[in-house]
C-alpha cells in the first residue's frame, strides 16, 4: 500500500491468478491480498492460456507486465529469482527491486503516464483570474474538438 500511495502512476498492477481448486480456498487466500484477481469462475477459460503465454511453470509465479501495452517487463523465471534475492534484503531490497522493475517499463508508457499526470495536475489548478463563468463555458482541453467526436 505504501508503494502504491507514493507512486500512483507507476504503470504496474498486480493481478492474482489463482491455482486454487475450489472457491473457498480461492476466497480464503485472495482475501489476504490487497490486489484484484481473476475471478474463480473465470479461471478455467484464462489460466491455462495465461500460463502458456507467460511461461508459468509452477506456483507461486510472478510475471510483470506493462499496464499500458501488456508487454512483459519481467518474465516468470527472472521475477521469481529477483524477488527471492530482494526479500533477503528486507523492505529496502523490495523497494529497490520495484524501482528496478519500473525502470524496465517501456519508454512510451513512461511518457504517456507522465503526460497524463501533468494533464491531471493542470486540470486541478483553479482559475487565477477569478472569472469562474468564463472558465466553465470554455472547453476543458485545447485538444478537444467537438466536431470530430
Amino acid at each position: 500500500e505504501t508503494w502504491k500511495d507514493s507512486n500512483p502512476t507507476h504503470g504496474l498492477e498486480i493481478v492474482f491468478v489463482s491455482s486454487d481448486r475450489d472457491p473457498h480456498s480461492f476466497s480464503h487466500y485472495h482475501n489476504k491480498m490487497p490486489w484484484p484477481a481473476i475471478g474463480f469462475d473465470a479461471l478455467p477459460q484464462f489460466k491455462q492460456q495465461l500460463s502458456m503465454i507467460y511461461g508459468v511453470r509452477g506456483i507461486p509465479s510472478l510475471v510483470i507486465l506493462d499496464a499500458v501495452s501488456g508487454q512483459v517487463v519481467v518474465n516468470a523465471s527472472a521475477s521469481r529469482n529477483e524477488l527471492v534475492q530482494a526479500t533477503r534484503q528486507g523492505e529496502v531490497g523490495l523497494e529497490r527491486l520495484l524501482s528496478e522493475w519500473l525502470n524496465r517499463v517501456p519508454a512510451a508508457t513512461i511518457e504517456l503516464l507522465s503526460m497524463l499526470e501533468v494533464s491531471c495536475q493542470d486540470s486541478a489548478v483553479a482559475p487565477e483570474n477569478g472569472d469562474d463563468e468564463k472558465e466553465k463555458s470554455e472547453d476543458p482541453s485545447p485538444y478537444w474538438n467537438k466536431d470530430n467526436s
